[in-house]
């Protein structure tokens, strides 16, 4: 209903930010960075060039 309430004032065109749940996949659907970073965690680097990468990723 929200979504419907924005095309009809002329606002179908905004994107929308989520931890990438599919539920959220309507319009333009962007992963927000904070949601985005939760994952680098699971990054397991396998040298120091990697672990360099990933250390100023997340900072």
């Amino acid at each position: 209903m929200v979504y419907a309430s924005l095309i009809e004032h002329g606002l179908g065109h905004l994107t929308t930010f989520s931890d990438g749940a599919q539920q959220f996949n309507v319009f333009k659907h962007a992963q927000c960075w904070v949601h985005a970073e939760r994952l680098l965690y699971k990054v397991h680097p396998v040298n120091e060039q990697q672990a360099n990468a990933q250390k100023w990723c997340r900072t």
